[in-house]
């Protein structure tokens, strides 16, 4: 017997991709005191130098993960994603070299890039095109402003874990929304027959949906009953 799982049915995505959405912004803003303690450490115990170098071990093992997911698409993606991913690391590259007596704010641009996916696959339920990307912006900005106001917050706390806010970082938040949602856009969603396939693969299922339902709803497939 063939059938479509509740978990396809959009208000179970959308459910799901927005509680997604809301356990990464709480997880977020709860270990922002904790972000103290940790430059703290890393500042006494490494140079300058070595702190650059972690936080660039970092982006490599991203960078390295999105290499492995893009190389096993290539069937999909179009061959313009790939020019557009050696663009996007190059220009993080010149990001991260200008962050460089604080490498720490390097961070911004991997966790408000993985934010703005959540966002926009949230989004993408019921918005399309330039609409879910522009929200998807906006949204990922107010959160980024917001965590600047939780660190402010912290003033309240023992001084080990105080943060402080700072126009600079609300700026980093918003473009690191803003270039998640550019890699998303130009990379990830680059496929070679412009999406046609999933949408043709969407109506199909909506059409196979239809006819079943049609049918007492009981749902099955002629190889399942023969």
């Amino acid at each position: 017997m063939w059938y479509n799982s509740p978990v396809d049915a959009p208000g179970t995505q959308r459910l799901i991709w927005w509680h997604a959405v809301a356990v990464y912004v709480i997880v977020l803003y709860a270990t922002l005191p904790l972000g103290r303690p940790v430059i703290t450490l890393m500042r006494e115990h490494f140079a300058p130098e070595m702190q650059r170098r972690i936080v660039m071990w970092l982006f490599a093992a991203v960078g390295a993960g999105l290499v492995v997911y893009l190389a096993a698409q290539w069937r999909k993606l179009s061959p313009l994603a790939y020019v557009c991913f050696a663009f996007f690391l190059r220009l993080y590259w010149l990001e991260c070299s200008t962050l460089m007596q604080y490498p720490e704010e390097r961070l911004h641009f991997i966790e408000y890039g993985a934010l703005a996916f959540l966002i926009h696959r949230a989004l993408s339920i019921d918005l399309k095109g330039f609409a879910a990307y522009a929200v998807a912006f906006a949204i990922g900005a107010v959160i980024g402003y917001g965590d600047e106001g939780v660190q402010w917050l912290t003033r309240y706390l023992p001084a080990t874990y105080r943060r402080y806010f700072g126009w600079n970082d609300v700026a980093l938040n918003a473009l690191g929304v803003l270039y998640g949602l550019g890699f998303l856009a130009t990379v990830l969603r680059n496929k070679r027959d412009g999406g046609r396939r999933d949408k043709a693969d969407g109506r199909t299922r909506g059409q196979g949906d239809q006819e079943r339902g049609s049918d007492g709803g009981t749902q099955y497939s002629v190889i399942g009953n023969r």
